[in-house]
Parts: C-alpha cells; structure tokens; sequence
C-alpha cells in the first residue's frame, strides 16, 4: 500500500491495517481516529480496485445524523479523483471506473443485510451502536468477503459494553486475543496538535494550569480516563497520581514564589 500522510503514529497502524483482518481501533477524543480510518481505507480501496477489477467499501455510522459529517469528510479526502465516475448524494454512495463502490450508511440497515461480498467495512463511533458485538459477528458471517475482506472498528472507549470485548480480540496484552484480529489503544495526545495543546498553560480563576490539567478537572476524572486516555476501566491508581503530582507541583510553585 502506498504510505500515506498521516500523524506518526497512524503511519505505524498502516501496516497492521492491511496485514490483520480484523481490526479495533479505541482512541481518544480529537486523535484524528476517522481521518485516518478514511485515508487508510482510500489507499487499500484504490488497491483492490485497480488489481481485482472491484471493490465495495461500506462505512458504518451510528445513525444517519453521524453518517453526514462522515460522508463530507469521505468526498473530501477519497482519492485518486480521477477514478471516481458518479456521486448519489440521496445514498450517499460513490461510483468509481473499475467497478468500486463506496458508501456510507446507518448503523440499522446492517443487521438485515446478507451476502454483500463486502471487501472492506469501517465502522465509526462504535461505542454508540446498540447490539455492536451482534452486529460486527454478522457482518464477518454473511457480509465480508471471505477470503480478503477487513474490518475496522473505531470508536472511543466508554466502560466495558460490546466495544470492550471486541477490544480483547485482539489484545496482545489480555488473555483472551483471537488469531486474525489486532487492537489499538490511543490517547488523544498520539496527535502532534493535541499534544501541544495538552501542555499549554492557560490562565484560569484558579491560577496558571496546564490545559489537561484543567480539563481533566472539568470533566471529571472517570470521563477523562474514558474519552481522552482511552482507557476502558477507570484506574483509582491513575487518579491518584494524577492527584500527588499537581499537589507536589503547586508546593514547588509557592515555595518558588
């Protein structure tokens, strides 16, 4: 696959992109997660389409609201633009020379679909799709090509519903890792530009803090281990820590003063 411009550490998941069938995403909030699902997913249906004369490329959203944004994005970044021949705004679906397809769709038509020869599925905000688990399982039995069809199953951790199980599949550190399948935690700071945001200081009413210090005090510990660590389980230790060193860091501050 051709390497594509992305963030470094996307750039490190192309591989395993193309080489696992079956893949799981769980990122933090703002990690650039869709935009690389969308540009990984552009380079292999361009792939497929060219060596075996078609390709049908299905991307999955919560509902038919999320689907939208999902659809400007895919329009925007698909590529080459010279392969894409017809555009259905109605379905949201693109025809490209060579036989490809690509669509986007809600999440409620997926259970009554059967033998679609589907060559590659991405499914977004997975985290927000009732019967996930359910829903994946039947896309690998009835839907997905069998011989070279990918999944891929992005979504922001939110406790240990459907997403977390399909999260252990392929889990190299957990027990429970099923061959063919390959999972990937990231935090939101795996992005450059969140990164730089994370340790800016800020001005509050409280003083001067750095902005994932304040925003961990916002929103909460649990929420923030959950949508901005990635983290599936709250972790008391985490929050402790957390905790002792802005303690230690605002002594040193006064003692410096």
């Amino acid at each position: 696959m051709e390497q594509v411009d992305l963030y470094p550490c996307w750039q490190k998941e192309q591989g395993e992109f193309i080489t696992h069938r079956f893949n799981v995403w769980a990122t933090g909030n703002r990690a650039g997660a869709t935009f690389a699902s969308i540009e990984l997913g552009s380079a292999h249906f361009a792939i497929v389409t060219a060596e075996a004369g078609r390709c049908k490329w299905w991307i999955v959203a919560p509902s038919e609201r999320l689907a939208k944004p999902i659809w400007r994005d895919l329009k925007r970044q698909l590529r080459p633009k010279e392969m894409i021949k017809d555009i259905d705004e109605a379905r949201m679906e693109i025809g490209t020379f060579g036989g490809g397809e690509v669509r986007v769709l809600s999440a409620q038509f997926m259970l009554y679909l059967n033998d679609e020869s589907l060559d590659l599925v991405t499914i977004s905000d997975a985290t927000r799709i009732k019967d996930l688990r359910r829903m994946v399982d039947k896309v690998i039995d009835t839907c997905l090509n069998k011989e070279s069809g990918i999944i891929l199953v992005q979504g922001t951790p939110n406790g240990t519903g459907d997403f977390y199980k399909l999260f252990l599949r392929g889990d190299s550190k957990g027990g429970k890792r099923v061959s063919g399948w390959h999972s990937l935690s990231l935090p939101w700071t795996a992005s450059p530009d969140n990164k730089r945001l994370a340790d800016e200081v800020i001005q509050t009413r409280r003083g001067k803090i750095r902005y994932e210090d304040d925003l961990r005090r916002r929103i909460g510990e649990r929420r923030f281990q959950h949508s901005y660590l990635a983290r599936f389980k709250y972790s008391p230790l985490l929050d402790i820590e957390h905790k002792l060193k802005m303690f230690f860091n605002f002594n040193k501050k006064q003692k410096e003063n």
